[in-house]
């Protein structure tokens, strides 16, 4: 059932581009899971001895958080496992390796059910194992450059006829031997060979010409500010949270020092990374050797499948270029040039039922307020009006459908989407417009600490909607 499960369109091109992702290792030959006919074919004692040999008292652990009594449930726990008896002579658990490779290998894959058209580069790198706080350091470092290229990207997503609909920068573990380097993008059918022109052209950007000063610290306040977040919650973390990262302590030895801890490394370590050392990860980000391209797309009549000549002209053009340095887009301007003037409070009322406020302003708008300790670091708000895409004209149709959408990724005022972006880095603070059927609505959410930035936000998207073309 759990084979079956896994079936489709993106199975069986996974199916075809593993063997060469993961080739001359074991990866290759088949997936952990097994082979369906040794499960529809063999007799139950090999399943019975595969059972035996691998679902075994010293290979697994019993993990367990969540608002209970540890005692208790540590007596079940031996209860109904300490009796389990493994074999007496157990195999020994192997682990397989994933040769490295000189020349860079290409995959494409193609399936009639395809849903999308995908292209990534894959680097594989040697595993690096986070066991001392200098690794921690190190991995800090790993992740602003992963967000510093994942901002360039989405910054050419937003331009007019982008090469991409979307597209990152990560890195982590591939398998049990080997990490991987990934750049990735989601491309229109026709559009894999643009994309990874684009994908190829932004590494090389930066192994070029490195980082800019004010991306990085840009990458650190966010950073930063994510860290004092997750701080500020810690005592609302979801149980399923803990159990993900002892299970992953486990299984591949991440380590799990807490978030006090973390949030005091990230105070300690961000503050002294310069741009000269996140430049000088590049050349062990992307190399030479160990690359795979990889392309799934549908198989339909119309498209045109890009062949590995094709793929290997557009990365070899790419290197022929005359690449120029990033330019870097900030503004010193304030979010709101003039601070409008204040209303009144005309009306409150209290309700004592469900503890909340109710004021009435003096330009009509009615507020609804009311605490709650659900979480430690968040404002949520909604804002909402009768009205909606029911009364406009059906010669408007599309434009009411699609308003939503353009408005709210063209950014407010005077700052399109790439420059609001940098603006609020370290501020957590936004503000979603919508016009649905019968309503036109404002949501969104803030930290307590930018609740100032949220209002400036909702007055912009009042007063000063923009429409990039």
């Amino acid at each position: 059932e759990e084979w079956r499960l896994g079936q489709g369109a993106s199975s069986r091109m996974r199916d075809k581009y593993f063997p060469i992702l993961f080739k001359d290792s074991q990866y290759a030959q088949r997936l952990p899971i097994g082979k369906i006919d040794v499960l529809q074919n063999d007799d139950n004692d090999a399943v019975r001895n595969f059972y035996k040999n691998w679902y075994r008292p010293d290979l697994f652990a019993i993990v367990a958080v969540g608002d209970f009594d540890p005692q208790q449930v540590k007596s079940l726990i031996e209860k109904h496992f300490k009796n389990i008896e493994g074999p007496v002579n157990p195999p020994k658990r192997e682990f397989y390796d994933v040769p490295d490779h000189e020349e860079t290998l290409y995959a494409i894959a193609t399936d009639v059910e395809a849903p999308r058209t995908s292209v990534a580069v894959y680097y594989k790198r040697d595993v690096k194992e986070l066991s001392i706080v200098g690794d921690y350091r190190t991995s800090l470092v790993e992740r602003l450059y992963n967000q510093m290229l994942s901002n360039r990207l989405d910054e050419l997503r937003r331009k007019a006829d982008p090469p991409f609909l979307y597209a990152s920068s990560a890195s982590g573990r591939f398998v049990r031997t080997k990490d991987v380097y990934y750049l990735g993008a989601g491309v229109k059918e026709d559009g894999v060979t643009r994309g990874l022109e684009a994908l190829f052209t932004e590494s090389l950007r930066v192994k070029k010409y490195g980082f800019v000063e004010s991306e990085l610290e840009r990458a650190k306040i966010s950073m930063l500010r994510g860290y004092e977040r997750a701080f500020s919650e810690r005592d609302k973390t979801e149980s399923s949270s803990y159990a993900r990262e002892y299970v992953n302590n486990f299984l591949e030895n991440e380590t799990i020092p807490g978030i006090e801890n973390e949030y005091y490394y990230a105070k300690s370590f961000l503050p002294g990374v310069s741009v000269e050392e996140v430049n000088g990860l590049i050349s062990s980000f992307i190399s030479d050797d160990n690359k795979v391209v990889v392309v799934q797309m549908p198989e339909k009549d119309g498209v045109e499948i890009p062949t590995e000549d094709e793929l290997a002209k557009v990365m070899c053009a790419a290197m022929q270029q005359d690449i120029q340095p990033y330019e870097d887009s900030v503004s010193d301007a304030p979010l709101l040039a003039k601070i409008p003037t204040a209303g009144n409070l005309v009306k409150e009322e209290h309700i004592d039922d469900v503890d909340l406020f109710e004021w009435t302003l003096s330009n009509g708008v009615k507020v609804v307020l009311k605490s709650t300790n659900f979480k430690n670091d968040e404002i949520r708000f909604s804002g909402k009006s009768w009205g909606g895409s029911s009364l406009g004209n059906d010669q408007d149709w599309y434009s009411l459908r699609s308003a939503s959408a353009i408005i709210n990724q063209s950014g407010w005022g005077e700052f399109d989407a790439i420059a609001l972006r940098n603006k609020l880095s370290g501020k957590i603070a936004n503000v979603y417009a919508e016009i649905s059927e019968t309503m036109e609505s404002l949501s969104g959410s803030a930290s307590p600490k930018d609740i100032e930035t949220l209002f400036q936000l909702i007055y912009l998207s009042f007063t000063a909607p923009r429409m990039d073309d």
